[in-house]
């Protein structure tokens, strides 16, 4: 811990100190996480793989979260990925093996629909019916914003992004 930076962190080894994993805190800069790797063992004993668990997280300066992931990755004695899920904010993505990616899904039974279609292009709008079209909206600091358009079922569709130079002049 280093209480003028604001970091701390925790480690945990084994009896032989092989690496079982540890978390982290940057109050500081808003960034936390924690990772930990179980080894597997068949029933006499041999390793036949590993399972790393964890989370990554980051807030501004208000509290709000700007970034947030867990992972649950299984691989082989190479460490060569066998499966694994990972959620990043509102999607999660299954894995197979090396990394093939399975399926891709967003939550989006809490984002709001689209308020206006106007100049908006048909492939960023829900072909069954436009207006059920979900959005989520990100503005960044400094102006500008970001919008990704789903339909209705999470299907992602596309983005948007918007920016201004208001310190441009001619």
């Amino acid at each position: 811990t280093d209480s003028s930076s604001g970091f701390s962190s925790i480690n945990y080894n084994d009896a032989e100190w092989n690496y079982l994993g540890g978390s982290f805190n940057d109050t500081a800069n808003g960034f936390s996480g924690s990772n930990f790797s179980t080894t597997q063992k068949d029933g006499s004993g041999n390793v036949t793989g590993y399972v790393d668990t964890g989370t990554d997280k980051q807030v501004d300066s208000d509290g709000n979260t700007v970034f947030e992931r867990s992972f649950d990755f299984t691989y082989n004695t190479s460490w060569e990925l066998q499966s694994g899920t990972e959620t990043e904010g509102l999607t999660t993505r299954t894995y197979g093996q090396n990394w093939a990616l399975v399926s891709e899904t967003t939550n989006t039974s809490s984002l709001p629909t689209i308020t206006s279609t106007t100049g908006i292009p048909t492939a960023l709008l829900d072909s069954t019916d436009a207006s059920t079209t979900k959005v989520l909206v990100k503005n960044f600091d400094g102006g500008g914003s970001q919008t990704t358009y789903f339909a209705s079922n999470g299907t992602l569709l596309g983005y948007s992004d918007t920016w201004t130079d208001s310190g441009y002049s001619n």
